[in-house]
């Protein structure tokens, strides 16, 4: 018993996670979908791992565009400690078990975090639920590249609580430390949104004097800076390559806050589910929403809820929220102009990320108010009860009623022909299955949010005196409401989605790197006047990985010319579009026979028969309702001769540090090889270095003498060497001043 009453907390976070994971926990399932788990991680996971088995350090990912950094994209978690994962398990064995480790640990630190500001056990446990399981934070699960950074922020601020309160340096220390981590962990739109809210408080809240606040802020920032150098100093680099710079607050302002994401706060699933197959608006499920107790707890403990800090978070709670909103705000203009790095990312809406968890702080401050004060009920509050009991009524009549077919569809086309609402008129092209669906699950939203406000009220009122029960109620109520939402996102399947069959076994020459593949983007002709079918997702997952879109490509060894990374190579976006607007993703529906020949393109990949291209193609393989395989006969192999292309050029080595090639040229020429003109390449013709120059701007172009020639190309990242250099120095440094500094008084 003594056992239970200590650790309960952790025992009741951790059976949480069990209930909503239970199908991966206990059944070997994988989570699947179109997030950035399946288009994104489990390809470069592979490749991580598989280099590092064959000991290989991955500086360089030749299959992706005409090559990329790998080291230099930051999302890909190079140095994550979640990492160890993928060395035990299957990588999409791994993806599912870190994500269900990530939310047990992103409750338990805040729990952590929350007790450590004095509010009571089941007060951090409602804030902890609130948090992991919000509708911003949990649908993470489909991106692990996210989730690990979101883990580290309940620690962060932890660490930076005991700093302040205590004034030892020794927690100085561990806040770095957990930033450093936090920074190496994945996505670094998390960790640069948590780095700003961590230096607004040391600047404008912390109790210090001003030169200490200067001193702690600037200690705080070299600290992470010098620790985590080794990631950051090759991102740098590789943004400065990219399209990155290509920004614009038109595009980095999207994937703002909108009107619909609103609608989410309080209706969850009112755009529908993608794992039931009822999902008919924006991609927006669950998005803000924290269950309606916590925003009845948020509005009492801005009003008269006691916590440390308070102000700070009721302050950042406002600032996040109009950063969200993106650039109708004035303060996200201000922010994209003089924050230095807020050009960069786009998508404000992650800031949100940390909305969620000051509303998750103040909701628990609210949960103890309740559970030590007397509240007074009025008859104010009761007739708000019995107006929301008068609307659940009605709303459920009403859903119980219209939850026939076809009711929707004659309600519009009364309400259209008879009172001329031509607004509805754009209803009408949806067929009447889909519009049932849709006005059904917006009703059923309606129901269940007055339903919840109804029994959160009536708590209050039945058990105002009986504070413990009533506390215990408002949890169990808030996490009932999670687990019936949150499981319409978790979806999982068995891993035979990745036994696709894919044109790959006769592509000899695009597996030992002589030519590329250009995959097509898919379009599975999914018509949007109908709902899509409930497993639309698992097809569309499975002609991904048929028509090797994304990185599918690395997993089978294949060199792919169109590939997702967030550091799109900025020379290559130019060379194939002449005003490259997206930064993520190049373009290819408009490229030329010059433009496939010098990017080594031979075979083209489409999920659709090509009707028209600009290039002269033969359909050489197809698979109905699969793929079809297209051969361009022109395509220059991955290194030709400049003057003479017929001349046989031989690859002898390709991996991800080095190329090496042979050939005997009649004539002084210079070799093209269709690979990224990026530094830290070099090159050596017989034994002796040779400058690379660049060809149209992207390829790498070598000097040749006439004759047999051996050239052998390497890679050698400068600034991953100084970063390496600069972490272990730091880390040296640090442990001993933390040894020598860890009981000093600030």
């Amino acid at each position: 018993m003594k056992f239970l009453k200590k650790y309960y907390p952790f025992i009741f976070l951790g059976l949480l996670a069990c209930i909503l994971f239970y199908k991966i926990l206990f059944f070997g399932q994988i989570l699947y979908g179109t997030f950035d788990n399946f288009d994104y991680m489990t390809s470069l996971k592979y490749f991580l791992v598989h280099e590092i088995s064959k000991g290989n350090f991955p500086l360089w990912n030749p299959y992706t565009d005409i090559g990329v950094p790998y080291l230099a994209d930051m999302t890909i978690g190079t140095f994550s400690i979640f990492n160890i994962f993928y060395f035990l398990f299957s990588i999409p064995q791994a993806i599912s078990f870190i994500a269900v480790v990530e939310i047990f640990l992103l409750s338990v630190f805040q729990y952590m975090y929350l007790h450590a500001l004095k509010i009571s056990k089941m007060g951090s446990i409602f804030g902890a639920v609130v948090l992991a399981y919000s509708g911003t934070i949990f649908p993470n699960i489909g991106a692990v590249d996210t989730l690990p950074s979101i883990v580290y922020i309940p620690l962060l601020f932890l660490f930076l609580h005991l700093l302040v309160t205590k004034k030892q340096i020794k927690y100085l220390f561990f806040l770095i430390l957990f930033q450093t981590l936090q920074i190496l962990a994945g996505h670094p739109r998390p960790t640069y949104y948590t780095i700003l809210c961590i230096s607004f408080f040391l600047l404008f809240f912390s109790s210090f004097s001003l030169k200490k606040r200067l001193m702690l802020f600037a200690s705080y920032g070299v600290g992470f800076l010098a620790l985590s150098a080794i990631q950051l100093a090759p991102l740098i680099e590789g943004i400065f390559y990219s399209t990155r710079p290509l920004s614009s607050i038109s595009y980095a302002s999207l994937g703002s806050l909108s009107p619909a994401h609103l609608l989410t706060f309080f209706f969850p699933t009112f755009f529908g589910s993608h794992a039931y197959g009822t999902w008919w608006g924006p991609q927006i499920e669950l998005y803000g929403y924290l269950g309606i107790p916590a925003y009845f707890l948020l509005f009492i403990a801005v009003l008269k809820g006691k916590v440390i800090n308070k102000a700070y978070y009721i302050i950042s709670l406002f600032l996040t929220l109009f950063l969200a909103i993106g650039k109708i705000s004035l303060l996200y203009i201000l922010f994209y102009y003089f924050v230095p790095g807020w050009r960069q990312f786009r998508d404000p809406i992650d800031i949100m990320i940390l909305f969620t968890f000051f509303v998750s702080i103040l909701a628990a401050c609210g949960f103890d108010f309740v559970l030590k004060t007397p509240i007074k009920i009025n008859k104010t509050i009761q007739k708000v009860v019995l107006t929301f009991v008068i609307g659940l009524l009605f709303v459920e009549g009403l859903y119980v009623w219209s939850a026939r077919q076809n009711f929707w569809i004659h309600t519009i086309q009364f309400m259209y022909t008879k009172f001329h609402i031509h607004q509805l008129s754009r209803l009408l092209v949806y067929d009447s299955h889909k519009l049932q669906i849709m006005f059904d699950g917006i009703t059923w939203n309606v129901v269940i949010f007055l339903l919840l406000c109804t029994m959160t009220i009536g708590l209050f009122i039945l058990f105002a005196k009986r504070k413990l029960f009533l506390a215990r109620s408002l949890l169990l109520l808030t996490t009932i409401s999670f687990i019936y939402f949150d499981s319409s996102v978790v979806m999982t399947t068995s891993k035979d989605v990745y036994a696709v069959s894919s044109p790959i076994n006769f592509l000899k020459d695009v597996q030992n790197g002589e030519y590329r593949i250009l995959s097509l983007p898919i379009d599975l002709h999914q018509n949007r006047n109908s709902l899509v079918i409930p497993d639309f997702f698992y097809k569309e997952s499975r002609a991904k990985l048929s028509t090797l879109q994304a990185n599918f490509n690395v997993t089978s060894g294949i060199y792919q010319a169109r590939g997702f990374t967030t550091l799109t190579p900025g020379s290559f976006a130019a060379y194939i579009q002449e005003n490259p607007k997206n930064i993520i993703d190049i373009d290819f529906s408009h490229v030329t026979q010059k433009q496939l020949n010098e990017t080594s393109i031979k075979y083209i990949i489409s999920y659709d028969k090509l009707s028209s291209f600009s290039a002269p193609l033969t359909l050489i393989a197809q698979k109905d309702a699969s793929y079809y395989l297209y051969k361009n006969p022109l395509a220059y192999k991955r290194a030709y001769l400049l003057q003479n292309s017929s001349v046989p050029v031989t690859i002898t080595t390709i991996n991800t540090q080095k190329m090496q090639f042979e050939l005997d040229s009649p004539i002084l020429d210079n070799l093209i090889v269709a690979n990224w003109y990026y530094p830290g390449w070099q090159a050596k013709v017989n034994g002796k270095d040779v400058a690379i120059k660049p060809y149209e701007g992207t390829f790498q172009m070598i000097g040749i003498p006439k004759g047999k020639s051996i050239v052998v190309l390497t890679y050698r990242s400068v600034p991953f060497i100084i970063g390496l250099w600069t972490t272990c120095i730091s880390s040296v440094v640090g442990f001993i001043l933390f040894f020598v500094l860890r009981r000093k008084s600030i």
